[in-house]
């Protein structure tokens, strides 16, 4: 079902994905996040950031950006939360 949904994030925001380079993966370790997530963007890591509609979806360089030096990223990492989409 995961993939069904990816295909189709594909043909509407117009994306691809790509597997993450290392710096992104380390990157993306240092939020602390729960293994899936890692799992999610070792199969599903988009070129760019998504756009659908008044929706974004954040590449992994995007994450890291909105957590650590954005608000209300910054603030919420503090917590355990991160940003991977806004509108």
């Amino acid at each position: 079902m995961l993939q069904q949904l990816m295909d189709k994030i594909v043909e509407i925001a117009e994306i691809e994905f790509r597997p993450p380079s290392e710096s992104e993966l380390t990157m993306l370790k240092s939020l602390n996040l729960p293994e899936e997530y890692y799992h999610h963007f070792a199969h599903f890591n988009a070129s760019d950031d998504i756009e659908v509609g008044d929706t974004r979806i954040w590449s992994i360089p995007g994450i890291i950006s909105e957590s650590f030096e954005l608000v209300p990223g910054r603030e919420l990492l503090k917590h355990g939360l991160v940003v991977f989409a806004s509108n």
